[in-house]
């Protein structure tokens, strides 16, 4: 069913008046609007694999009530929330120095943001995702424009890839439906404690600056992961990761959790 022409007549005005705000020349204005239109477009794509995509034709409220950078879409799946934002009069790769700064106050005044999506307008739309800490390294390069030190992809893909590397994949060797020898056993646990403690220096290099963050990040890393880790191997042993395998992890976090608070 299509939307009352009232209901698009207003959305089209939000548009124009979002592109309006954004840009400093009639120009600027046109190449914003037609930038968007292909980006909506490519954005659309994501529907398919379980993604939500929204316009963001407001500015975003930080907690102050002052006006936060507005991207142009906002994307989401599950918990994994990212705010897309077109750069336009860059070369692909580069952005203005003051924007970094702009994205950096974005990131560090909503603690449910996990990171922007930076895109071009060139061929294929490029696009590259940067998160709070990988903006930070920006952030202090002296140069500007600043450039991305970031391989670009097409922006869809550079979504999915960043929503993917939010979770932990395991590759399960097909033997292990049978009960693996003890050595292979031990093999599989040091391969699982050295995953996690790759994991826990990594969060401890990040640097927060929102309370919230600083007191999740801290709360985790503290914790000890052995028996995350004893679970796993077990699980992984028997090729097992059925619903009940899933719904026990989901107790122990919930213990362990619990237990350090």
């Amino acid at each position: 069913m299509s939307r009352p022409e009232p209901d698009r007549q207003l959305e089209e005005f939000l548009r124009r008046a979002k592109a309006e705000q954004k840009s400093s020349t009639l120009r600027d204005r046109a190449d914003r609007l037609l930038h968007e239109s292909v980006l909506r477009r490519l954005l659309a794509s994501l529907l398919s694999d379980g993604f939500r995509i929204e316009e963001a034709l407001a500015p975003v409220a930080r907690g102050t009530g002052e006006p936060a950078l507005a991207p142009d879409f906002i994307v989401q799946k599950e918990d994994v929330l990212l705010y897309v934002y077109l750069v336009l009069n860059q070369p692909p790769a580069t952005v203005a120095r003051d924007f970094v700064r702009q994205l950096s106050d974005v990131l560090n005044s909503n603690a449910a943001l996990n990171a922007v999506v930076l895109v071009w307008p060139d061929s294929e739309y490029p696009a590259a995702t940067l998160d709070a800490f990988l903006l930070r390294t920006h952030l202090d390069d002296p140069t500007d424009p600043v450039p991305i030190r970031l391989d670009l992809s097409p922006v869809a893909d550079a979504i999915k890839a960043f929503y993917d590397a939010q979770f932990l994949s395991w590759h399960i060797p097909e033997g292990l439906f049978n009960r693996i020898h003890p050595r292979e056993d031990a093999d599989l646990e040091g391969a699982i404690r050295q995953l996690f403690a790759r994991r826990v220096q990594d969060e401890r290099g990040r640097r927060y600056e929102i309370p919230a963050k600083v007191h999740a990040r801290d709360a985790v890393v503290a914790r000890s992961f052995e028996a995350f880790v004893l679970f796993l191997r077990d699980a992984l042993s028997r090729g097992s990761l059925d619903d009940e395998t899933i719904d026990a992890l989901v107790q122990l976090i919930e213990q362990v959790t619990s237990s350090h608070d």
